[in-house]
C-alpha cells in the first residue's frame, strides 16, 4: 500500500520549497487537479473515448494521474488536512 503520510510530508517540502503566497493557491489547485484528471482520461481513449480508434497510453496516464496525486496532496495541505486514521479505516474497510 502507498505510504500517504510519507508522500504527504514530502508534498509538504515541495510545497515550502516553491513557497507560493497568492491568495487564489486553492483555486488554483482545483483548477490543475482538474486539468490533470482531464490529461489522465484523454491517455485512456478505451475507457471513455467509446468512439475512437485509438490506444490506451498506460505510461503516459501513470504520469498524469502522479500529476493529478500531488495536486490532491497539496488541496489536503490547504485545507489543513490530518486525519489519516480516517483515510486508512475507509481504505482497509473494501
Amino acid at each position: 500500500m502507498l505510504d500517504l503520510i510519507a508522500m504527504y510530508e514530502a508534498q509538504k517540502a515541495f510545497r515550502n520549497r516553491i513557497d507560493y503566497k497568492g491568495d487564489d493557491r486553492f483555486g488554483e489547485l482545483i483548477l490543475a487537479l482538474q486539468v490533470e484528471l482531464g490529461e489522465c482520461a484523454n491517455e485512456l481513449p478505451k475507457v471513455f473515448k467509446f468512439w475512437a480508434h485509438k490506444e490506451n497510453n498506460l505510461q503516459d496516464a501513470l504520469i498524469e494521474y502522479a500529476d493529478g496525486l500531488h495536486f490532491t496532496l497539496d488541496i489536503g495541505h490547504e485545507i489543513f488536512f490530518e486525519d489519516f486514521d480516517m483515510i486508512l479505516l475507509v481504505v482497509r474497510s473494501r
